[in-house]
């Protein structure tokens, strides 16, 4: 089954966030239902690490996480 649209989206197996390249957003159908800029996941999971990292309280650290 091939995902696209919103059912990618919505799948957290399979969504890459801003990982997605241009093409693969419109490949997918998801263009414009991301932020315009593209990122790595490298990028995403430096960019989540310095959010937990900036929080000084344990508990802020995870809600920066999502958890």
């Amino acid at each position: 089954m091939k995902y696209e649209g919103l059912d990618l989206l919505n799948n957290h197996f399979l969504n890459k966030g801003t990982a997605f390249t241009k093409e693969e957003r419109k490949e997918n159908h998801i263009e414009g239902l991301l932020p315009p800029f593209v990122q790595t996941l490298d990028q995403q999971v430096e960019q989540a690490y310095e959010n937990y990292s900036n929080h000084n309280h344990p508990s802020k650290g995870w809600f920066a996480l999502g958890l």
